[in-house]
């Protein structure tokens, strides 16, 4: 339905190739190079989120507001395979 609108900047393997850099370099390249025009970032709240690498750095690189980038909304959607997926909603100020 909306498939002109929303394009895919997740970061995947091999987009961050050096395991050793600090994580305030690994959030400016996610950030920068990744991310950069994105207005919403859209995390697919799963069973296993937490096991990908990058999540948490696409969330905090998200909602960083620097002078190239403007911070992104966030809108995370809950896939059936979460252990609270029929649960009401919280919105967390």
């Amino acid at each position: 339905m909306m498939g002109e609108y929303i394009v895919d900047k997740s970061v995947v393997t091999g987009d961050i190739t050096d395991l050793g850099l600090p994580l305030d370099e690994v959030r400016r390249r996610i950030r920068g190079e990744c991310i950069a025009d994105a207005t919403v970032t859209v995390p697919l709240i799963g069973r296993c989120n937490w096991h990908r690498r990058h999540v948490d750095w696409e969330i905090a690189a998200s909602l960083v507001d620097t002078p190239h980038n403007d911070r992104c909304g966030l809108l995370g959607i809950r896939l059936p395979t979460h252990t609270d997926f029929r649960m009401p909603n919280t919105i967390l100020a």
